[in-house]
């Protein structure tokens, strides 16, 4: 029975997280085509929140949201023509009907 059981959970994975988590490896591989490093979980973060600004309907609101992930990423160590090559990454992987 613990067996079954066990089996069961394995195969009820929703897809949600299985499609989220290969679009993590896809981002974070491409991030490392353009050598890109650091903390991953950092980097999926701001990746995911470029989405984010991208939908906020206020330009101001976009604008403030991009300052604060240039700050995070800032302190990873990136530099501004990464910071850029990582939102351009982001935007192709997470939310690919958005432009840049």
């Amino acid at each position: 029975m613990c067996a079954l059981a066990v089996f069961s959970v394995g195969v009820f994975v929703p897809a949600s997280i299985a499609t989220a988590e290969t679009q993590d490896k896809q981002y974070l591989a491409t991030l490392s085509e353009h050598g890109i490093q650091g903390d991953a979980g950092v980097l999926i973060a701001a990746g995911r929140s470029t989405c984010e600004a991208m939908n906020n309907p206020s330009a101001f609101g976009q604008a403030q949201a991009f300052v604060g992930i240039n700050a995070q990423l800032a302190g990873q160590g990136l530099n501004q023509p990464q910071m850029t090559q990582l939102m351009r990454d982001a935007i192709s992987v997470y939310c690919p009907d958005k432009s840049f």
